[in-house]
């Protein structure tokens, strides 16, 4: 009882958001790591992490259990899972992929400019925990204790207005990244599965194009939109 009371009055701390000019240079900086080739080679696979995280989640939530996910040299990842969901869970878990960064990013901005950057440690914490229990490769783990040890770090740390300011700016940086990563993760989707023969497809959007009956690129536009959406309204809090 006395952990879960400590917890609660961590998670109900309130740490007043980083000034507007530090947390537009950190989101512009995470924005321009998705953008430049060299620095999108290194970091694509963190929004791999959180694009198979926005898989699992949709399982577990439509009452499926996950087998395992793994993180592939390449970058990409996959998400296998059991249970007995019919189309529309189906849709919901293969739909819940490719918008999960931006929509991390989207509450990371959110809860740090409303003085709850500790909402999104806690976030990133739990999807770390629950990725530790399913992962099944090398990547995955290594992405997973840096999750669990710079969380640990933060949470030990005296909470001084610096230090918790700093790390406000940390997370804009990483909220800027994520923002931009779903939609070049779905450009290049969209490439990568014109090239490929019509039978050998197993894309998300193809996934979806089977359960719904609608053309795959409509789900990578629709992904498309909505990514662009949670970006715009993002961006738009920081220079309003």
């Amino acid at each position: 009882m006395n952990i879960w009371y400590q917890f609660t009055n961590w998670l109900g701390e309130v740490h007043p958001g980083p000034a507007n000019s530090r947390a537009a240079t950190a989101f512009f900086t995470g924005v321009m790591v998705a953008i430049l080739p060299f620095t999108w080679k290194l970091t694509r696979i963190v929004a791999t992490y959180f694009h198979e995280s926005g898989h699992a989640l949709a399982t577990v939530l439509t009452g499926n259990r996950v087998q395992r996910i793994r993180l592939e040299a390449d970058t990409s990842g996959v998400t296998q899972w059991s249970g007995g969901a019919g189309r529309i869970k189906q849709s919901l878990i293969a739909f819940c992929g490719y918008p999960a960064p931006a929509m991390t990013g989207w509450f990371t901005v959110w809860s740090v400019q409303a003085g709850h950057q500790n909402w999104t440690i806690a976030l990133a914490m739990g999807i770390a925990t629950f990725f530790a229990l399913v992962q099944r490769s090398l990547r995955g783990w290594v992405l997973t204790l840096a999750v669990v040890a710079l969380g640990a770090l933060y949470i030990k740390t005296v909470p001084t207005a610096y230090f918790a300011e700093s790390v406000g700016v940390g997370l804009f940086g990483l909220a800027g990244f994520l923002l931009l990563a779903s939609p070049r993760t779905i450009v290049e989707l969209n490439r990568i599965r014109r090239r490929m023969p019509k039978n050998n497809r197993h894309s998300d959007s193809d996934v979806l194009s089977r359960l719904t009956k609608l053309p795959a690129v409509f789900w990578e536009f629709l992904f498309l939109v909505f990514c662009l959406w949670l970006m715009t309204v993002s961006t738009l809090t920081l220079v309003i």
